[in-house]
């Protein structure tokens, strides 16, 4: 990333940050970096050709739209972790899955709607994968989230403080079938909302104004572009988990929140073998710059004890599809 054009830089910076809700958003995007609707549109091609940007569709809150979810541990024998994280990768509902180095060491994310007992879809998982044991995390509270990686090279990842989760919306037929053509990746075509209104019947008007409201919501976060983290130079990426005082609790995940280089902060549930309340998603474009985060984050929350948990292998990794069999 470090020769490519520093309009191409901003213009992909741009499409993390949001595509814009209207008729032709790679012109008003080329428009903010000096380039045609032609060129805009060829850069995101090159991105994509390139295995710079792995999907460009809507974020949605699960919950908002009556999903349940949580981040959930196995503790599978080395020996057994590659059946085991297929079985989990088969599920619909999970959407990331990946080998950690810790005796936990299969984590995986798994969704549900709102009529599931997802406990127990997590027991029935954890069965078929081989009856190992295993940790719900479901969040109790947020601090920040939604990643975004600064490919100028001018600053580490980041993500914008979290507000308390949205409201469940309500839903009608429309809603339902325009969260559906939203989660589809956006065409690299001047009038991409007409074609994935096409797919569910709607009109390219109706289909905006859907994702006009659903972001209004905050049901939708945003609709924008994923960068695989590791193609834009962010070759650090670790899961830290934190030990903290309860009476500390918020003060440090709002701590742990203001760092530049943690996108993800949510405090979760405790067990006896995991004392760790505080999870934070780090990344950066070193080993080196990694330790100086982590570093900051020890003296600024004081933590009893912590842990860095490294990504080993990447199972799975796509957003959850909401109302889809």
């Amino acid at each position: 990333m470090s020769g490519a054009p520093p309009t191409f830089q901003r213009l992909l910076n741009l499409a993390q940050e949001g595509i814009p809700l209207t008729p032709r958003p790679f012109a008003e995007m080329g428009r903010a970096c000096g380039l045609s609707e032609g060129e805009a549109l060829a850069m995101m091609e090159q991105a994509y050709a390139e295995g710079l940007v792995r999907e460009t569709s809507a974020i949605f809150d699960a919950a908002a739209l009556g999903y349940k979810s949580t981040l959930a541990a196995m503790r599978v024998p080395p020996e057994r972790l590659e059946r085991a994280a297929a079985c989990v990768s088969r599920h619909p509902g999970v959407s990331h899955n990946y080998a950690r180095d810790h005796a936990y060491n299969l984590w995986f994310t798994l969704a549900a709607p709102g009529t599931a007992n997802i406990e127990m879809e997590l027991r029935r998982l954890s069965e078929e994968a081989g009856g190992w044991p295993f940790h719900s995390f479901p969040t109790l509270k947020r601090y920040k989230i939604g990643v975004r990686f600064d490919l100028t090279g001018n600053s580490a990842s980041s993500g914008s403080s979290a507000a308390d989760a949205p409201s469940p919306i309500v839903l009608d037929e429309e809603t339902r079938r325009a969260v559906r053509a939203l989660q589809d990746d956006l065409p690299r075509t001047p009038r991409p909302f007409a074609v994935l209104a096409a797919r569910e019947a709607m009109t390219e008007e109706r289909l905006i104004e859907a994702a006009r409201r659903l972001a209004a919501s905050g049901a939708m976060r945003r609709l924008a572009s994923v960068v695989r983290h590791r193609a834009a130079g962010y070759v650090s990426n670790v899961m830290s988990a934190w030990d903290v005082a309860e009476h500390e609790m918020d003060r440090a995940g709002e701590a742990l929140a203001a760092l530049p280089s943690v996108s993800h902060c949510y405090r979760r549930p405790s067990y006896s073998d995991w004392p760790y309340e505080l999870f934070a998603m780090i990344h950066t474009r070193s080993e080196e710059a990694t330790a100086a985060v982590v570093s900051e984050a020890e003296s600024a929350i004081t933590p009893r004890r912590y842990l860095l948990l490294r990504s080993v292998r990447e199972f799975k990794k796509e957003r959850i599809r909401f109302f889809r069999a």
